[in-house]
């Protein structure tokens, strides 16, 4: 992939703090926060007394580099949709498709995080149903479940019930094959049917689930007339899915509450995962042609310098790790580090304390790939931070099957795999919930961004963010 010839956009200085300069791309619904990482030497790879080396992480060898920007950190949704959803203009091609939302986490189309989700449940249906979509829901919203209540309030007065669903943002309705729960003040009908036109009455979405009558445990019960309630149900456009076990009940809910994002995040900040190194690749392409910068990944040398910035602990932040400065499986612990939280998923990016260099989510959130071919040891690698490759992009050499390198760890893996030095690698072409990536760019020098012509980059030069 050549660098573009012309520069059609420009970076704009966010932040110069101490020794931190951080840029901003602008680009048809993407922002884009590059940090400054200075030109200098360090040296590569573990030594041989850093507690649960590996030997794949040495010889230990000077490396030199020059400067270059490093995204502050992994690629998030938004900034992935963005680019996925560009339409080529004149003179650009893309040379694959991107899905926009590939993620296992977080944000899908139309996303709208809440908070309460009332559960409406048949009273027939045994108890490992409703802890199954209990669980399912408490991944997205707090979960308002009518048999959780206390009293009686599904025979309680209609003004309680509309109350309870007043302060609910999504109704699901989890319905066994009969009716057997009692009536509430309206004659006739029962709480379910109740709940349900109370939820229609207030505009809230409404996802349904039935109990297959030919299920084990199915009560036959009143089914006439829950039949009749659940074609009225259909009449009005909403699907019904039917479901036979608690696990598959559980794994309906957790795709059918995608849209509707995950608790307590703020989903576009996400890093993206489930991308391969071919789809991380696409991205750089798509930005370089739109920017006219020249964005790739970054090579494992340039991602170990920054990741350090300056240090050579096994961690920037010293000698340990805790669950107060990266996300990682806490219940892990390295060295005389304190153990903490497995918070099973991503983060979103930046709730970490930055690097010295101004670069977050360096370990942990998510592996980031890096442009380099898998090699075994550091024996013949370049000294000078370029990628180390050893034939075409997407060719095997030497027999071997082809695997690309993978830096920083993940939310999924315990600190071990979190050091600088830790380094992993996977098939070009997978993908992974724990697997994301962020850019780099070094096509030209900063001082290219004097814009006043006085031969120094100062504050003169830029538009500050002010924080």
């Amino acid at each position: 992939m050549a660098a573009p010839a012309s520069t059609a956009t420009s970076l704009q200085l966010l932040r110069w703090r101490s020794r931190t300069q951080v840029f901003v791309e602008r680009a048809e619904g993407l922002e884009l926060p590059m940090v400054r990482i200075p030109a200098g030497s360090f040296v590569m790879g573990s030594p041989e007394g850093e507690p649960e080396r590996q030997e794949r992480e040495g010889p230990q060898h000077k490396v030199r580099l020059g400067e270059f920007l490093m995204g502050r950190t992994p690629i998030t949704q938004e900034q992935w949709r963005a680019v996925a959803q560009w339409k080529p203009r004149e003179g650009e091609r893309w040379e694959r498709t991107l899905e926009p939302h590939p993620s296992h986490f977080g944000s899908w189309e139309g996303s709208n995080p809440i908070n309460r989700i009332f559960l409406s449940t048949s009273r027939e249906l045994s108890r490992s149903y409703v802890r199954a979509a209990e669980q399912a829901i408490s991944m997205v919203g707090n979960v308002q479940a009518d048999s959780d209540w206390p009293g009686d309030v599904r025979s309680g007065p209609l003004e309680l019930i509309a109350e309870l669903l007043g302060r609910c943002q999504l109704f699901v309705g989890l319905y066994g094959p009969s009716f057997s729960a009692g009536l509430g003040d309206r004659p006739g009908i029962s709480a379910m049917e109740q709940e349900f036109d109370l939820a229609t009455e207030k505009g809230l979405p409404r996802l349904i689930f039935v109990l297959d009558t030919n299920a084990p445990d199915a009560n036959p019960g009143d089914g006439e007339r829950q039949q009749a309630f659940l074609q009225r149900i259909a009449a009005s456009g909403l699907p019904l899915q039917g479901f036979r076990t608690p696990d598959q009940l559980a794994a309906l809910l957790v795709e059918a509450l995608r849209p509707y994002g995950a608790k307590g995040h703020p989903d576009r900040l996400l890093p993206v995962e489930r991308v391969s190194w071919g789809d991380a690749m696409e991205f750089c392409r798509r930005l370089s042609q739109r920017t006219g910068r020249f964005y790739t990944l970054p090579s494992e040398a340039q991602w170990e310098y920054a990741c350090r910035g300056g240090t050579s602990t096994p961690f920037a932040f010293g000698e340990t790790l805790s669950d107060e400065l990266a996300n990682y499986d806490g219940t892990f612990t390295y060295g005389n580090g304190p153990k903490g939280k497995n918070r099973k998923q991503t983060t979103p990016v930046g709730m970490f304390p930055a690097n010295a260099w101004g670069l977050q989510d360096m370990h942990g959130n998510v592996w980031e790939w890096c442009l380099d071919d898998w090699h075994e040891s550091y024996e013949g690698a370049p000294v000078n931070g370029s990628a180390w490759v050893d034939g075409a992009e997407g060719k095997s050499t030497k027999g071997k099957e082809e695997r690309k390198l993978l830096r920083g760890g993940s939310w999924y893996f315990s600190p071990r795999g979190c050091r600088s030095a830790h380094r992993d690698h996977f098939r070009p072409d997978d993908a992974d919930f724990n697997i994301g990536f962020r850019v780099a760019e070094s096509s030209r020098s900063m001082w290219d961004f004097d814009t006043d012509d006085d031969g120094d980059v100062d504050l003169a030069d830029y538009a500050l963010w002010q924080t």
